[in-house]
């Protein structure tokens, strides 16, 4: 049973450039809001 259950998990594991590609995207929409945020705390106070 568990075998079953992952060999079913590898097989919906996305491959590893579709992960690269997923994370740099995920970075570059968070970094604007990141450097605002930090922006934010420096010289906002």
């Amino acid at each position: 049973m568990m075998r079953s259950v992952m060999q079913h998990a590898q097989r919906n594991i996305p491959s590893r450039d579709e992960v690269v590609t997923r994370a740099r995207a995920v970075v570059r929409n968070l970094r604007p809001i990141a450097f605002a945020y930090l922006a934010d705390r420096v010289y906002g106070g």
